[in-house]
Formats: C-alpha cells, structure tokens, sequence
C-alpha cells in the first residue's frame, strides 16, 4: 500500500482510491451493519481481505487508513447499493 496525501493506493493495482471529506468511525460501523447485519459485518471487516486496501477493514483502520477510504472499498468489492454509500 501506498499513501500520498489523502490518496491510497494498492500496491500493483491499477485503481486509485482518493476520496475528499471524512467519514467517522461510528458511521463506517452503522453503513457496515446497514448493509452486512451487526454480527457478519464484523466477520466481514475482520476476516475479509480487500483486495484494494491489501488487507482487512480492521487492520486497515488499526493501521491509521481513514474510514472513508476502507469504507470505499468495501463498497467495491461488496458491490454496496448507492443509496448506502
């Protein structure tokens, strides 16, 4: 992974995530459950690596990645409805 500013990038992806703004840890958490269901979403966040972060939601955040930018990539893979992006 690499980081330039507010820009996140996986390494060898040909992708880019860059969002402006932030979102917080208690809203990423509310959009998880909303679209997984309060148990799985932390299966989910736990044991799910995203291919666009390299590694899960958790050790994402743990590792300082905005929730905003791990939120994004779940939506991604997860194929996230817009109307709960």
């Amino acid at each position: 992974m690499e980081r330039r500013g507010s820009e996140l990038r996986a390494v060898g992806a040909d992708q880019r995530i860059a969002y402006a703004g932030q979102v917080r840890l208690s809203e990423f958490w509310a959009r998880m459950e909303a679209r997984f269901g309060s148990k799985y979403a932390r299966s989910v966040a736990a044991d799910y690596r995203l291919p666009a972060l390299g590694t899960t939601a958790d050790r994402a955040l743990e590792d300082g990645v905005s929730a905003k930018v791990v939120w994004r990539a779940v939506c991604v893979e997860f194929d996230v409805p817009s109307q709960l992006r």
